[in-house]
């Protein structure tokens, strides 16, 4: 199912195996010049603020509001000059831009990356990554968490060539050596911990800090500026997607200038499809006189969800071909999903009724368990007397209306070019869950959502299992 069209005056935009390791708790230039070799141009390019191409193909480095005798130093560097102008861009600066990209991205891709430091690893998504990084022993992983004795950072030490440091992505220290040892680093920090605001600076921080480690490859776990792709419009403000939003733009942006010390990529996903079998999310199912019920304010919209097993193919293929990868923005979904289609397919797999019920903001948010956190902030370790910080009502308004007014678009022909197994729909997604579930002893989809039957455990995201406690 594919996105219904915004309301009007909305604007939507479309590394060798490293073998069995132990698991283990780590605490705690002339300057004028006839022709420039493809190594000079690219040290030109570095420098561009005083270059100047001539009509005689001379380059010098006269003209930028530096001594006029500076164009026979070969000593001073040219960004000891104020700019006062800046020329044309000519055929020689394409030159110079094209050789500057294919040397950068040969540097990229000459990188093979072989240990991976992952922040989030223990979330909902850093799981089934994890397992497919270390799945063949291409990759070992090195994970944080503030508890290695949880029940979910144990299942990850059961895998091989899976380490564990102890701390907190809030702390400098705890990064640096976290990152060291490593080549390529995968960061979702979880913005439900942090609040907005929180995660914006840590992002950033954990990206500099990479380079400066000398990690080779970055991905970073992003959700859709929906913000800026709505066009500015606060209705489809949601904090904490628009926090990863703006960091993922501004770490693509930096590696235009970074890319030879450090590769990065952005990992966009959205709304985990596990989510509507899973007690304590957004879209968490009810059952009313024996039909599985989702009443969300949705309207005619769709959701574009994702599977978390596919999200594991998907950055591990990132870290395997860095040479496309670098620069990448994935965005990736199973398909854009109306919930009476997700109603009619649950109803197609397990033979028991379901419905989809849309339902308007204000009965949304009465529902009991909406109504209690309404007024909480999004982020639970955020400053609520912070005026930055959103309320859970307020930010989830703006999530459901990304939906529903399809704001948010995805490239399935290239996610299908990538990932020609991935999951393509609600059906084949329940039929799968149904016989895994039943493979593990969970039972089918039908006996897993009667409420006398959830846990603790029974929460897909960490921070509902967690009852969104816990230290940043």
């Amino acid at each position: 199912m594919r996105p219904r069209p915004g309301p009007p005056g909305s604007r939507s935009t479309n590394a060798p195996p490293h073998g069995d390791e132990t698991p283990l708790v780590e605490k705690g230039g002339a300057t004028r010049c006839r022709e420039l070799s493809s190594s000079s141009r690219l040290e030109v390019a570095r420098n561009r603020r005083a270059v100047i191409v001539h009509h005689d193909g001379n380059q010098t480095l006269e003209g930028f509001g530096c001594p006029s005798n500076l164009a026979t130093q070969t000593s001073k560097s040219p960004w000891q000059c104020s700019p006062i102008w800046a020329p044309r861009p000519t055929a020689a600066d394409e030159v110079v831009k094209r050789d500057q990209n294919r040397l950068e991205s040969t540097a990229v891709s000459s990188h093979t990356t072989s240990k991976i430091f992952v922040i989030g690893g223990t979330g909902a998504q850093g799981m089934p990554i994890i397992r497919a990084l270390v799945a063949d022993k291409k990759y070992s992983v090195r994970f944080l968490t503030r508890d290695p004795a949880s029940a979910r950072a144990t299942a990850l030490l059961g895998l091989d060539n899976v380490s564990v440091l102890e701390g907190s992505f809030a702390d400098e220290a705890i990064l640096r050596e976290g990152s060291r040892g490593c080549d390529g680093a995968y960061v979702n920090i979880d913005g439900f911990n942090t609040g907005e605001k929180t995660e914006m600076y840590w992002a950033i921080r954990t990206y500099e800090i990479a380079i400066e480690e000398g990690i080779k490859f970055f991905v970073y776990g992003n959700l859709d500026f929906g913000l800026k792709k709505s066009g500015y419009d606060s209705r489809f403000r949601a904090g904490h997607y628009d926090g990863k939003g703006r960091v993922a733009e501004w770490i693509l942006f930096q590696n235009q200038v970074n890319t030879d010390r450090m590769g990065a990529a952005v990992f966009t996903s959205g709304p985990y499809i596990e989510m509507v079998i899973s007690p304590l999310t957004p879209m968490t199912p009810t059952v009313e006189d024996g039909v599985v019920t989702w009443r969300v304010p949705l309207g005619e919209g769709a959701v574009p969800h994702v599977a978390l097993e596919d999200c594991g193919f998907y950055v591990r293929w990132l870290f395997d071909h860095p040479e496309r990868a670098n620069g990448m923005d994935l965005e990736v979904a199973i398909d854009h999903i109306a919930y009476a289609d997700l109603a009619g397919a649950f109803e197609k797999v397990t033979g028991h009724p379901a419905q989809y019920i849309d339902t308007d903001l204000d009965t949304y948010w009465n529902i009991p368990v909406n109504n209690m956190l309404a007024d909480m902030p999004a982020g639970y370790n955020a400053d609520p007397n912070d005026k930055s910080t959103m309320s859970y009502r307020d930010n989830f308004t703006g999530f459901w209306n990304l939906w529903k007014y399809g704001i948010i678009k995805r490239d399935y022909a290239l996610l299908d070019e990538i990932h020609p197994n991935r999951i393509r729909s609600a059906e084949q997604w329940f039929s799968r869950e149904d016989r895994v579930g039943r493979e593990l002893g969970k039972g089918s989809l039908w006996e897993r959502l009667q409420p006398e039957n959830w846990r603790k455990d029974s929460a897909i995201l960490k921070g509902s299992e967690d009852l969104r406690t816990g230290k940043l």
